[in-house]
């Protein structure tokens, strides 16, 4: 098992096994005012192989907060199952997007989040967040 992409998108959805997505590979964000909606989804696409055994696997996002004291502090956690569909073959790849629905950002800085795919942690994906400046 490998997780091929993990990315924050605008939108995203799973049509037909295929995985599409809008303007991905968001890394700033500007808000006018907080707490301010997330508004991002995240794509992933995992690849599974003849070898990788298990009826349900586990995906889990993590939203984390860098606070100014190097803390880290968890916003939101996001979970879905994938279910193993059939006879695997040599390589699958699996779509999913899991989104945030109206989870809010408490107030500018750094941010990430973290993919856990079957109990291993694989990938964070950083952001920041800034505020818009007065009149913008």
């Amino acid at each position: 098992m490998r997780l091929a992409m993990a990315i924050l998108a605008d939108a995203a959805n799973v049509r037909e096994g295929m995985l599409n997505v809008l303007s991905a590979g968001v890394s700033e964000m500007w808000r006018k005012d907080f707490p301010a909606p997330f508004g991002a989804v995240l794509p992933l696409l995992i690849e599974l192989d003849q070898k990788d055994d298990f009826e349900v696997l586990v995906v889990e996002a993590h939203l984390m907060h860098r606070g100014e004291d190097g803390k880290d502090g968890q916003i939101a956690t996001l979970s879905g199952q994938i279910k193993r569909q059939g006879e695997p073959g040599p390589t699958t790849n699996v779509p999913s997007v899991l989104g945030w629905g109206d989870v809010m950002l408490p107030e500018p800085g750094e941010y990430y989040v973290r993919v856990n795919v079957g109990g291993v942690v694989w990938t964070d994906v950083p952001f920041r967040v800034h505020k818009l400046p007065q009149g913008g």
